[in-house]
């Protein structure tokens, strides 16, 4: 996944990423830090806070993110992002693992059922020390 510069325009004298969470910190307007795309995007959504310091990264953060999982054959199986905006009971088993590794960076069995992948993706949503990734 590639970095993105990304430039604080908001007015205050240090900020951080409380969007993503990522831990970011930028020390006053104009300060430009190097975020992960996925970053980047939710980042971008907020126009008055942050600016892409480089608009030839627009190509970059334009595209649709894909997450690499294998299923429950062992197959390897590439889902896209934006398969994973829609409720997690509307989610194919492959879909449900995609969204743990994405969002949490957590492998799940995709050889359990539906349901037991839905209820450790919600464990993991309720476990306050682990770290959450936008979607």
């Amino acid at each position: 996944m590639a970095s993105v510069k990304i430039k604080y325009v908001g007015n205050k004298p240090v900020t951080f990423d409380s969007i993503t969470r990522s831990g970011t910190v930028w020390n006053g307007k104009g300060d430009v830090k190097e975020v992960p795309e996925a970053t980047a995007k939710a980042l971008l959504k907020y126009p008055d806070q942050w600016a892409l310091e480089n608009p030839s990264d627009i190509p970059l953060i334009s595209q649709a993110e894909v997450i690499k999982v294998t299923d429950e054959d062992g197959d390897q199986v590439v889902v896209d992002s934006d398969a994973l905006k829609k409720p997690l009971e509307k989610m194919s088993k492959t879909e449900l693992k995609a969204f743990a590794k994405r969002r949490y960076s957590r492998e799940l069995d995709a050889r359990k059922s539906s349901k037991n992948l839905i209820d450790e993706i919600e464990e993991l949503e309720n476990d306050v020390s682990v770290e959450r990734k936008p979607v």
